[in-house]
């Protein structure tokens, strides 16, 4: 939806709200003074993120900007009547681009039914909960490429509309899994694992369960994980959920222990011990050595990757053997934009070893 702009006169002060296709923004019009070829006294033109403008009004510091703006607007227009009235009405057209109006949403076919708005792209992001601005606002999650993107694919199919969707995080290209190379590359799993399980046979293994921050532009796919109640009205919500460890599944397949595996040791071979070291650049390798005694230098994160409980492997190769946990996420829908949350899916903080949980989920309409 747009909002007409007809009106340019040689005095006066403009406040508008303007939605755009599910995107908020403000603007402070400039105070014009004199004739149509005056330039500008004074003015401001600010924004807010689109993403962030309805959570910065909650607050009393964006309502106390809001009355300001208001109070500006009214004192302008008043403070130079007289002034250019000989101007004439611009008519500055549509300010929706030509978008036209939205297709409507279907309406429900069935109580039980997931809310047909759903369907679509949405663009947004996944708040970081341990950061925030200088207002105090949660600020948005940032993945390996410096991207916060959060892109959300929702469909339905078959006759009883059976939600699906796909879930991405960061706009960077997914990378690409490869035998014998910790994956995905650059992300600290050495330091979570053995400082949590360190040397331990948890589940049959020296590592114990294996976990990971989501792969960013890894293509997540969601299903519904928990039935739906015959005479429930879901309402504007859905619940979906994707594998955790999905981006590994492929990785494991691409193992191929070098010397017969043991339960313990999996892709990396026969071994008789291991050595810890430091995975950052320059620091100590870590070590394993084998049935005869020779000693290798092993990739730490390799290391701990094979020596967790996510791959099984035979001389023949390997297949994945990690947990099957799913991450849950809840949505609702909100007109345009879609708030929700995503339990136990974890974001890297960058801090060695340490993965925090996800905030608030917020994405907004993109088709």
């Amino acid at each position: 939806m747009g909002e007409r702009r007809g009106v340019r006169r040689g005095c006066g002060f403009s406040v508008s709200l303007a939605v755009a296709r599910g995107r908020w923004k403000w603007q402070l019009g400039t105070l014009w003074v004199g004739g149509k070829n005056a330039a500008p006294m004074s003015g401001f033109a600010g924004g807010v993120h689109p993403l962030g403008m309805m959570d910065s009004l909650r607050d009393s510091r964006g309502l106390r900007r809001l009355r300001v703006a208001l109070a500006l607007a009214l004192g302008g227009s008043s403070a130079c009547t007289g002034f250019g009235d000989d101007v004439p009405v611009e008519d500055l057209g549509d300010t929706n681009g030509g978008l036209g109006t939205p297709a409507p949403i279907p309406e429900k076919e069935f109580l039980e039914q997931i809310d047909p708005g759903f369907a679509g792209r949405w663009v947004g992001y996944v708040e970081n909960p341990f950061e925030r601005d200088e207002y105090g606002q949660p600020l948005p999650a940032v993945f390996a490429s410096g991207s916060s993107e959060v892109t959300l694919e929702y469909r339905f199919s078959g006759e009883y509309h059976e939600p699906s969707a796909t879930l991405v995080f960061g706009s960077g290209p997914a990378p690409i899994p490869a035998r014998g190379v910790a994956y995905p590359p650059g992300v600290d799993v050495y330091t979570a694992l053995s400082a949590a399980t360190p040397m331990t046979l948890q589940s049959g293994s020296i590592y114990g369960h294996f976990r990971a921050p989501v792969v960013e532009g890894f293509e997540y796919l969601l299903s519904e994980t928990s039935y739906r109640v015959v005479g429930s009205d879901p309402g504007r919500t859905s619940l979906l959920g994707f594998a955790e460890l999905a981006p590994f599944v492929e990785w494991c397949a691409l193992q191929k222990p070098p010397s017969p595996p043991t339960a313990l040791s999996e892709c990396l071979g026969a071994i008789d011990g291991l050595t810890g070291g430091d995975p950052f650049p320059g620091g100590d390798p870590c070590t394993l050595t084998r049935p005869d005694r020779s000693v290798e230098e092993v990739d730490c994160n390799f290391m701990v990757m094979c020596g967790s409980d996510l791959c099984s492997c035979t001389e023949e190769g390997c297949a994945f053997a990690g947990s099957d946990r799913f991450s849950s996420v809840f949505l609702e829908r909100r007109d345009d934009q879609i708030v929700g949350s995503i339990s136990d899916a974890l974001l890297d903080t960058g801090y060695p070893g340490w993965y925090s949980p996800m905030g608030t989920l917020r994405l907004f309409r993109a088709d």
